[in-house]
């Protein structure tokens, strides 16, 4: 199931430096993506919705970015290489969210 409550809202990002935006809709209900460089920091969330959200990350995106509960941390270097973070909606509901090396 995707997240009931706010699943086609885009989730917002911020960056350690404050800058705060929102995923891109990939077309797919409940999925998003952004690119971010080696060395950004940023914080996700899920909109629409006071649940709390675990977020995890897909086994083959190693070398693209690490996760720390709700803190992602690009660490690859190959442009178009990609991470795949999955959050989970307490009380039910998933969102996705693909994060891009630029």
């Amino acid at each position: 199931p995707r997240c009931g409550i706010g699943h086609t809202l885009p989730p917002p990002a911020t960056s350690e430096g404050g800058y705060t935006g929102e995923l891109a809709a990939t077309g797919e209900t409940g999925e998003f993506e952004m690119s971010a460089k080696q060395g950004e920091v940023w914080t996700l969330g899920v909109k629409g919705t006071t649940a709390s959200v675990k977020w995890s990350i897909d086994g083959s995106s190693s070398g693209v970015c690490t996760l720390e509960g709700d803190k992602i941390t690009v660490t690859g270097t190959t442009s178009g290489r990609y991470a795949t973070i999955t959050g989970t909606v307490s009380g039910g509901g998933t969102i996705k969210a693909y994060i891009r090396i630029r």
